[in-house]
Order: C-alpha cells, then structure tokens, then sequence
C-alpha cells in the first residue's frame, strides 16, 4: 500500500482531482453544521425546513440517475469543474439569507455542489486510475475529503458561523474557488476528460 501510495501521489492529475473535489466537498462544512439552526433563526417552520432538506436529497438522486448524457458531454473533470462553480454560486446566495424563492433552486444546486463533483470524482478515478491502485485511490480521497478537510472544516465552521452568522457561507465560497480553480486545471490537463 505504501508504494501504491507513493505511486498515485507522484501523479498530478491524480493530485488535482484530490484537491478540487475535496475543496468543494470541504465547502458544506457550514451547511452541515448551521443550516437548520440558521433557518430556526430566519423563522422557517420544521416542516419548510424538512422540505429544503428534502429538495436537496432529491436533485442529488436525480443527478444521478441523469449522469451518463453529462458524463459524456462533460468527462469526469468538467463535471467536477461544473459542481465546483455550483458550490461558489450556492453559497454565495446563502450567505445573503434569501427569500424562499432563492433558496430552493439553492438547494437543488446540491445536484452540483455535492453530487455532481462526486460522481466525477469516482468516474475519473475509475477511467484514469490504473485497476490494481484505485482502491488504494479511492481510500486516499476518503481521507482527505471525508477526513482532513471536512474535518477541519466543521471545527472551523463553529467559530466561523458564531463570528459572521450566513457570511460564513462566503468563506465556504472562496474556498469552493480553491477548487474551481484546481478542477479546471485538472479538466486542461487531461483533454481525454473533456467529453465526446
């Protein structure tokens, strides 16, 4: 495992994607943690709240079962590229508490945010990883998206969230750059993920 560990991190484009997808992973820490405590706040009712929780799990699931026509159009690194700057837009409309009219297509922009950027992030792995090391591949993604980064951005978004209140959400958004920008340059690098 060590060297397979070495192999893959000597790879660039295996180091990119690692980075984007894992920033903007990374970038729900706020979401997570304060989005029902900050719409008690706003007075949204548990039930409205539920919904919007609701609508978030549904685009997902829809992302899904609509990914292979955007798979093929986009490659797994444009997909990613494309959840990157879903994440950007989705909390920078956070940050601002908007209406309900907002906050729904919001919350169907977790069809972007999160599963898009995860679906190419497995699809990349499994089309540009070598067999024998993507389990080893997907181990260190795990760890670094679910683990290091997500980690450490639910113990920063406490103090954050108890410093900015929503603004929060546009320190989720710079960091959701960080990833826009590692995802192009992946999807540059590799004209083999820019679709058919």
């Amino acid at each position: 495992p060590v060297r397979e560990i070495a192999t893959l991190l000597r790879e660039r484009s295996f180091l990119l994607l690692v980075c984007a997808s894992s920033l903007v992973q990374a970038t729900h820490a706020v979401y997570y943690a304060f989005a029902t405590l900050h719409w008690q706040s706003l007075s949204l009712g548990e039930d409205m709240i539920g919904v919007l929780w609701a609508i978030a799990v549904v685009a997902e699931i829809l992302l899904f079962a609509m990914s292979a026509p955007l798979l093929r159009r986009l490659g797994p690194a444009g997909l990613i590229a494309a959840g990157a700057i879903s994440a950007v837009a989705r909390w920078s409309v956070l940050a601002f508490d908007p209406p309900l009219w907002l906050l729904v297509p919001a919350q169907i922009a977790h069809a972007g945010s999160f599963a898009a950027t995860f679906l190419g992030t497995v699809q990349f792995i499994g089309q540009r990883v070598p067999h024998h090391l993507q389990t080893t591949a997907q181990g260190i993604y795990a760890a670094v998206a679910g683990g290091i980064l997500m980690g450490t951005g639910l113990l920063a978004a406490g103090p954050l969230y108890g410093a900015l209140g929503a603004y929060s959400y546009l320190v989720m958004a710079a960091v959701g750059l960080g990833g826009v920008f590692f995802a192009i340059w992946l999807w540059l690098l590799a004209p083999g993920n820019h679709g058919h």
